[in-house]
């Protein structure tokens, strides 16, 4: 190994360049390693470009490059990949289904290149990022999944074999996926063009369109016919799906299903939302939408944990907005700014125990209504219901058993009580009679004994003592 410190980094501009830089840096490593620099600065080259096996760097920039292949299919490590002004040009990466050996790969090119100017073709898999801005015609042939996608103003970026991204995000950037089926998370605004997607897309968490720039587009369906709405093809949602700051447009899901947590539909203005086929929501949010009916077409949906709507509500279903609805299970909040929405059918359904809470400010009910305060016809409006007379009615007859069975038993228990006091009485005038008394005295009978007419024998002093008679008195036998 040389002495000397190794370049931390050199310019190419032709083959020549690469051949002999790479040489001297072989030199200067040994077998230490692969040979490391900090950067290589690729500037307007003159032939195609092909790097040795095992090129291990930081960064790779080049500008200038038209009409010619950039071979990188032997590289090691490249972090980043920077590219401006690529005309017409050829891109080729590392082969690896499993390592991104390139980390990102960025493509700024000018509009003002003709549109055959602007074709890019890139071949090789093995990076985890594709940022592009600046209108190319590119496309990716081989990348079958990536960690990020990023366009900006780009004319169209297909990929004809993805399949799973992380992060799609695009900012007036033009998708083709005929493969891609599943997406974490995905973020379209400012100049929306729907992503061409032959086969529904899964987005598995978070899902935004966001700021058509207040201007209607047209663009190609898959039937190959032209439209100026903007039509997605998603399937369904598992997190949070955001409409927002849309302008005198019309978007449309026509196969999303499902929207895991919540659907908020806001701040735009003279637009139409049509949701199809759509059965399940966590939350429905459409609020701040200026002029734009709500809630568009929701005829399908079944089931939802609540429901809000604040604007011009559409009257053509006579009210009938969730013709399909199974349950709501928390509230719905219809809050209308036209004076001609029958609230009946809302009513209905929150009668059929449909709907949990329902507040509804249109014609045919004014108060918010509860499931214990359901709406009746007729008198019973206006007072108690039959149950609750029932309630009362049972309730009085209960009283009046209770105070009667109370009087009874107060009668009998006084009764009772004078009984006993009688006996007692009784007892104390009998403990003072005694034996021997003037016979001569009239004899009360034992029933009328102290002017009673029961007869109550008391035994005195619990003895009986013997008796001595005089023998004058007893008969005596004659001799």
């Amino acid at each position: 190994m040389s002495s000397s410190p190794c370049a931390q980094g050199f310019d190419i501009s032709s083959q020549q360049d690469i051949s002999t830089k790479f040489t001297e840096l072989r030199q200067c490593y040994g077998d230490v390693g692969p040979p490391f620099v900090n950067f290589i600065n690729i500037d307007s080259p003159t032939t195609d470009l092909a790097f040795p096996a095992r090129l291990w760097t930081q960064n790779v920039t080049v500008t200038g490059f038209q009409n010619l292949l950039l071979n990188l299919s032997g590289a090691q490590s490249v972090e980043a990949l920077y590219i401006e002004d690529f005309y017409n040009a050829s891109l080729v990466l590392p082969f690896d289904d499993y390592l991104s050996t390139v980390g990102a790969v960025v493509l700024n090119s000018s509009n003002q290149a003709t549109e055959v100017e602007r074709q890019v073709n890139v071949y090789g898999n093995a990076t985890g990022q594709w940022i592009q801005t600046n209108g190319s015609y590119t496309t990716l042939h081989d990348i079958e999944f990536l960690d990020k996608i990023y366009a900006e103003t780009s004319q169209i970026l297909s990929f004809p074999k993805l399949s799973n991204v992380i992060y799609l995000e695009s900012n007036a950037g033009n998708f083709y996926f005929p493969q891609l089926s599943v997406a974490s998370n995905a973020t379209f605004t400012s100049h929306i063009i729907p992503a061409n997607l032959p086969q529904s897309l899964q987005v598995t968490h978070n899902l935004t369109i966001r700021h058509n720039g207040g201007e209607r587009f047209t663009s190609l369906k898959l039937d190959g016919t032209v439209t100026s709405d903007y039509e997605w093809n998603i399937q369904s949602v598992g997190t949070d799906f955001v409409v927002s700051e849309i302008s005198n447009a019309t978007i449309i899901l026509s196969n999303l299903t499902s929207v895991g947590n919540s659907l908020w539909v806001n701040n735009s203005v003279n637009s139409t939302f049509a949701f199809p086929d759509l059965r399940n929501v966590g939350t429905l949010v459409m609020e701040g939408n200026g002029n734009s009916p709500l809630p568009g077409d929701l005829r399908s949906l079944e089931f939802a944990d609540s429901i809000v709507l604040k604007g011009p509500i559409d009257t053509s279903s006579s009210g009938n907005i969730f013709p399909s609805l199974k349950l709501v299970k928390g509230s719905v909040t219809i809050e209308v700014w036209n004076d001609d929405f029958n609230c009946s059918k809302l009513v209905s359904q929150q009668m059929d125990g449909l709907i949990g809470h329902l507040s509804c400010n249109g014609t045919d009910i004014n108060m918010p209504v509860m499931p214990s305060q359901a709406p009746q016809t007729g008198a019973a409006n206006k007072g108690l219901s039959q149950g609750a007379w029932a309630g009362i009615g049972v309730g009085i007859a209960i009283f009046v058993i209770g105070l009667a069975a109370l009087l009874i038993w107060a009668f009998l228990y006084f009764r009772s009580r004078i009984r006993q006091m009688e006996k007692q009485h009784t007892s104390s005038d009998a403990s003072h009679t005694t034996f021997g008394a003037d016979e001569s005295a009239p004899r009360q009978s034992p029933v009328e004994a102290n002017g009673h007419k029961s007869f109550n024998p008391v035994e005195l002093y619990g003895t009986r003592s013997p008796v001595e008679v005089d023998a004058s008195t007893l008969p005596s036998e004659v001799p």
